[in-house]
């Protein structure tokens, strides 16, 4: 059991690592995009910047704000997220965007909701 939890751990921080690397690049080279939709990739990554944040802490098993104020930052994050990718960008983007390229995003994107929703939702009743 211990070495299956360790392991899990170490998957969570790897992808966090890694996540992050492709956040940064894409926000780098969105945010510097000045069109019609800048406003729309500001507020992205305004409303994402705490999703890094609870995809670290959740990481590494750190506390920071109450658990009140990540149970609520995760319900809208995961909806206006989710509308976002699957309403705004495809009406929008310049480029072919299918089926295809929303389920890549949504599988690179899935396990940065997921770990918000279990420290929402899950991680306070581990400690």
């Amino acid at each position: 059991m211990e070495k299956k939890n360790s392991v899990g751990a170490m998957f969570w921080k790897i992808y966090f690592w890694i996540f992050l690397l492709l956040a940064f690049a894409t926000y780098s080279k969105t945010l510097q995009v000045k069109d019609l939709w800048a406003w729309a990739r500001i507020s992205d990554f305004i409303i994402s910047v705490p999703s890094l944040l609870g995809f670290y802490l959740y990481s590494y098993k750190r506390v920071f704000f109450p658990t009140k104020f990540w149970k609520i930052y995760c319900v809208l994050f995961l909806i206006i997220d989710f509308c976002q990718n699957t309403i705004l960008v495809p009406a929008f983007v310049e480029h072919n965007y299918n089926f295809l390229n929303m389920l890549f995003g949504f599988l690179i994107v899935a396990p940065c909701y997921f770990a918000n929703y279990l420290y929402a939702f899950k991680f306070r009743a581990e400690i």
